[in-house]
Order: structure tokens, then C-alpha cells, then sequence
């Protein structure tokens, strides 16, 4: 390689030369752009998710203080739409009492203690994706607490007789 580029023309190493370091500018500054839209991806979809969190959270409690606690699993129904796979609502042992998905209710959160340690997380999963059968994709988490508050508990009278 070395005898090569010695009996090439001065012509031909300045080529290869300016070509070499053109490939390298253009890998850095190609990579550069991919970081910046990543976190651009990532704070859009945070913040997307936060603002569907708040409205969750504003619907549910709305919901439970009017007593309609069975109105909570449509509520979330609601705000599913494209690239939101489910949404659960689980107490703190993990136990999930409203879902999306119609067969999570009532079942327990694998590792519930970090859903309770972390507002937001990204795994990389198996996912079953539409027409193509099962993938790994990168999912991401996003958990906020919605306090029980006095108003929300529910009341069972019982008269005696």
C-alpha cells in the first residue's frame, strides 16, 4: 500500500487524501445528527407521554370522585391510539386493577419495585408486531402515581336488620 501511494501522482494523493477525510467528516457529522434526533425523539415522546399521563390522572380521579370507578377502564380506552401498546393502572403490590388490555386486570406487574423507582425507563422487548410475527423493539416506560384520596374510597352501607 505504501508503494502505492509513493509512486502515485501528486494529483491522485491529494484525491484520496481530501476523499478520506471527506468520509470522515461526513461519518462524524452523520452520526452527530443521528444523537441530536434521537433526543429530540426522546424529549418529544417523554413529554408527549407526560401530558397523556395528566389527563389520565386528571379523568380518573374525576371518575372516582363522582363514584363511577367502573367508567376508569373506558377512560383508558380513551387514550389509546397509534404507538401506545397499554396502559395500566396497578395499586403498589403491583396488582394491576384497570387495563387496556382486558386480560392484564387483575394480574401482577413483573418487577413491580421498578415501575415504583422509575417515572420513565427504555427496555428492549419482544414485541408481536403486525404482519411480521414477533421483534425486539425498544419500549418505553413512563409511570406517575395517582394519589387515593378520601373522596375516592368507596362506601358500602349495610343495614342491619
Amino acid at each position: 500500500m505504501i508503494s502505492v501511494f509513493r509512486s502515485a501522482s501528486l494529483v491522485s494523493k491529494v484525491t484520496m487524501v481530501t476523499s478520506l477525510v471527506l468520509i470522515a467528516v461526513i461519518s462524524f457529522m452523520t452520526w452527530w445528527e443521528i444523537r441530536i434526533r434521537e433526543a429530540s425523539i426522546k424529549s418529544l415522546t417523554e413529554e408527549k407521554t407526560r401530558i397523556i399521563s395528566e389527563f389520565i390522572e386528571k379523568n380518573t380521579i374525576r371518575a372516582m370522585e363522582r363514584g363511577r370507578h367502573f367508567d376508569i377502564h373506558q377512560i383508558l380506552k380513551n387514550f389509546t391510539y397509534r404507538g401506545i401498546q397499554k396502559i395500566n393502572l396497578f395499586r403498589p403490590d403491583g396488582i394491576i386493577r384497570a387495563s387496556t388490555l382486558e386480560e392484564e386486570r387483575n394480574k401482577k406487574v413483573p418487577d413491580v419495585d421498578v415501575y415504583l423507582k422509575n417515572p420513565y425507563f427504555i427496555r428492549e422487548e419482544r414485541v408481536k408486531t403486525e404482519g411480521v410475527g414477533r421483534g425486539r423493539e425498544r419500549i418505553y416506560y413512563f409511570n406517575t402515581s395517582i394519589l387515593n384520596k378520601p373522596e375516592c374510597f368507596i362506601v358500602i352501607l349495610r343495614k342491619n336488620r
